[in-house]
């Protein structure tokens, strides 16, 4: 079994953007990241020194570089884009080495 990519973007926002504007913008890339064939699995955080992560699982490397292509041609993305500090932005992709999800529900 191949394990997945896991795709870490960690940025900080532009000076008066608020949490509440991030988290919405990112909450209405819900229909874009689901439409994105090999999309796993979203979470968003924010740590205490104000950086932004957004984790995203896809099911392989091409998957991930074909959103990413499709990301840049989203309104939605474009949107989020907007709110979001372009020198702080880093994206690095991962294979995962381990893997083991849950049984609760």
């Amino acid at each position: 079994m191949q394990n997945s990519v896991i795709e870490l973007v960690t940025f900080r926002c532009k000076d008066g953007v608020s949490s509440d504007i991030i988290t919405k913008t990112a909450d209405a890339m819900e229909a874009f990241l689901h439409s994105q064939n090999g999309f796993i699995y979203r979470s968003l955080s924010r740590d205490e020194d104000d950086v932004w992560h957004d984790i995203i699982y896809w099911k392989d490397q091409d998957a991930a570089k074909q959103a990413g292509e499709n990301f840049m041609r989203d309104a939605q993305c474009q949107d989020m884009m907007a709110h979001i500090d372009s020198k702080s932005v880093r994206m690095r992709h991962m294979q995962a080495c381990s893997e083991i999800m849950s049984d609760a529900s």
